[in-house]
Order: structure tokens, then sequence, then C-alpha cells
């Protein structure tokens, strides 16, 4: 009876350690999705809506969804109490404190940061080109994101699930 609960909960923790693994996968693409909708919505607010950074990116904060709300907050309140000398050290602040739960690769990170190096510091000519430089390689990201769901998600999953029962049938 012993023998069978924990067996059962061999398995068990190896299937959930992964589909943890798994999910991270997955977390990174819809972190990616939604922060390429934030960024289309922070294009429309800076150049037809001409808003201040400060004010855009706090508008954004506000319609975003899941982790990108509070990296936003975060980067609207540094913005606004000028906690940093540049648009940049903002960004910077802002990913590093929440890139654990973002997910992003080394490759996403360098998109944003492009961006924000330029946010505040050109003409509205120079924003649109950022901005469609910036949505571009987003997009690129997004498609090497969805391939890596689509191939690892599965292969986590029961990779985990084998490995609980190749240890359960080691120790029987």
């Amino acid at each position: 009876m012993i023998k069978a609960v924990l067996c059962s909960l061999i398995v068990a923790i190896c299937s959930y350690t992964g589909f943890i693994y798994g999910e991270r996968y997955k977390k990174r693409f819809n972190n990616l999705k939604e922060l390429q909708r934030s960024l289309l919505q922070l294009e429309n607010e800076i150049l037809f809506a001409y808003t201040s950074l400060p004010t855009a990116v706090s508008n954004i904060a506000m319609k975003s969804k899941g982790c990108i709300k509070p990296l936003f907050l975060e980067i609207s309140l540094s913005l606004s109490e000028n906690k940093f000398d540049s648009v940049y050290e903002a960004f910077t602040f802002s990913f590093e404190k929440y890139k654990e739960q973002l997910n992003f690769t080394d490759e996403d990170l360098s998109i944003i940061m492009d961006l924000s190096k330029s946010l505040g510091e050109v003409d509205i000519l120079g924003h649109e080109k950022i901005f469609a430089l910036a949505s571009n390689n987003l997009k690129k990201s997004i498609d090497d994101s969805e391939d890596s769901v689509r191939k690892n998600l599965k292969m986590y999953r029961y990779l985990g699930i084998c490995s609980g029962l190749g240890i359960v049938i080691l120790l029987l």
C-alpha cells in the first residue's frame, strides 16, 4: 500500500515538474503577444494622440494584462517621478525586476531595450521607424517562440511523465 502511494507520488511530482518546465515556453509566448499589443498601443498613443511618454506608458499599463501590467506600471511610475535620467534606465530597471516572471530571452529584452533607447529622443518620423523596427523584430521573436512552444511543451510534459514512470520501474 505504502509502496503504491510512494510510486504514485513520484510519478505525480515528475509529471508536475515536466508541466512546469513546459509552461515556461507557453508563458513566454503569451507575454510576447501581450507586449506586442502593448507596444502597438504605445505607438498609437505617442504618434497619433501626442501623449507624453509617462502618461502614454501609464495608459498602456491600465490596458495591459498579465505580467506586462505591473511592468508598465513600474516604468510609468519611474518616469513620472523622474527616478532615472533616461527612459532606457527606467526600462532596464523594470525589466530586471520582472525578468523571472516574463520568461523573456536576451534577444527579446534587447528588442525592447533598443526601442527604449530612442523613445523621447527623436521626432515623430523617427518614432515611426523605431516602432516599425521593434514590431518586425518582435514578430520574429513571437514566431520563434510559437515554434518553441509547439516543440517543447509536449516534450517536457511527456518527459516528466516518462521520467516518473522510469524512476518507479527502477525502484520496483
